[in-house]
């Protein structure tokens, strides 16, 4: 009887512990991130569709077909209040980007993650997601803080990490590398240096969105992604099993980032 009492509380242990969201494969040698998928107790999915914000126009192309097909997709974006994407050209004003060629972006100056991240684009030969996806669904619900509640809480909780200069000093550790795939791989190596766990930017975020899915539950939606960054995703994961009784039902796979 103990030996059977072990041996279910360590199967059920297991299933307790989040899935991996992001990994390098070999077969094809990429960058991957996944879908995720939850069913809530009265058959309600939710997919935690994680992304990274830098990657193939390929792979943006491949979700927005994909999010073509949910009851509702909540969005993450820190837009002002009353704001919403009608456009891909508003998605790119609404966080100070130019709606052109990424090599032209400018950027808030106090925003290291944001600026990172183009910097990856310009360096990677790679895209910016919130000016390559398409916004434009009717199904697309804003599921994120506003500006004013960001600033304020991001001001109790004190300055972030600074993305920006972590990468220039990633980028400076790799020294002279003239193949664009080779680099590509020496930072896809590093991708978790660059995920926060800021608890404004991970978990209050995340409370809001989860207060989102929980009025879009009482709408009535039955087939709901939360696309967010997949740096979110263990959070949304907790949440799901414990505050939504959900049990995982598998996960497909995207390539973000050719290595090869």
């Amino acid at each position: 009887m103990r030996v059977f009492l072990l041996v279910l509380l360590l199967f059920t242990g297991s299933l307790a512990q989040p899935p991996a969201f992001v990994r390098i494969h070999q077969k094809p040698d990429a960058l991957q991130v996944a879908i995720t998928r939850y069913t809530l107790p009265k058959g309600v999915t939710v997919d935690l569709v994680g992304v990274v914000h830098v990657g193939e126009k390929d792979y943006y192309a491949a979700l927005d077909k994909r999010l073509k097909g949910y009851d509702a997709v909540l969005f993450e974006s820190i837009l002002d209040e009353g704001n919403h994407f009608t456009s891909r050209r508003e998605a790119a004003e609404a966080i100070g980007l130019d709606y052109e060629p990424h090599i032209q972006m400018q950027t808030d100056p106090n925003d290291p993650l944001t600026r990172s991240q183009i910097e990856l684009c310009k360096t990677l030969g790679l895209e910016y997601q919130s000016t390559t996806m398409n916004y434009d669904g009717d199904n697309f619900v804003h599921a994120d803080m506003t500006a004013n509640q960001f600033a304020k809480a991001q001001e109790k909780a004190g300055p972030a990490k600074d993305f920006f200069a972590l990468f220039q000093r990633h980028l400076k550790d790799a020294g002279p590398v003239k193949d664009r795939m080779a680099l590509r791989r020496i930072m896809a190596g590093h991708l978790g240096d660059f995920e926060s766990d800021d608890p404004i930017i991970i978990t209050a975020r995340n409370q809001v969105a989860l207060a989102v899915l929980g009025k879009t539950l009482k709408r009535g939606k039955k087939k709901i992604a939360i696309l967010y960054g997949a740096a979110h995703m263990p959070d949304f994961d907790r949440h799901l099993r414990k505050d939504f009784k959900a049990h995982l039902d598998g996960q497909n796979w995207l390539t973000a980032w050719k290595l090869k």
